[in-house]
């Protein structure tokens, strides 16, 4: 049974060197999501600050129902 053992010990030394693939996936839907929330945040926080004078403009130039 020395085969089985020896397969036993390989397999065991094999399965505890592969690299996580949760890690992986869970950084490619993370990183992703963060940026669109970032952006999004970020588009949202310049149209609070800056909405009126923004409709202003559009409305000085006529196009403010346009969009």
């Amino acid at each position: 049974m020395a085969f089985a053992e020896n397969a036993a010990d390989r397999y065991i030394a094999t399965m505890s060197t592969q690299p996580s693939t949760t890690g992986r996936i869970a950084l490619r839907v993370i990183a992703p999501t963060l940026a669109f929330g970032a952006l999004t945040g970020a588009a949202f926080a310049a149209w609070v600050e800056k909405g009126s004078d923004m409709l202003m403009a559009l409305a000085a130039n006529g196009m403010a129902w346009c969009f």
